[in-house]
């Protein structure tokens, strides 16, 4: 409980999320060793990743917006120097 109030709903998802998709990849015994099938589980991690950043990019745009000029910097763009 302390890590999701220090760390967030983010990494609490994002363990549980990893380790369901580790499961899910984890091949047959071998020996009494579980295999695990790392391409899949990396191309998952990857594409996750890709998904996040085009959300991110596109929910955060940089508008390029002129602001309205305080008194102030207007006074000191008048003062001579």
């Amino acid at each position: 409980m302390i890590s999701l109030i220090t760390y967030g709903a983010g990494m609490f998802v994002g363990s549980w999320l990893s380790g369901a998709v580790v499961e899910h990849f984890a091949g047959e015994t071998v020996g009494g060793h579980l295999l695990y099938r790392w391409r899949p589980i990396w191309i998952f991690s990857a594409a996750a990743s890709c998904l996040v950043l085009v959300a991110f990019l596109l929910a955060f745009r940089d508008t390029e917006t002129e602001a309205p000029q305080s008194a102030v910097s207007e006074a000191m763009q008048e003062a001579p120097l």
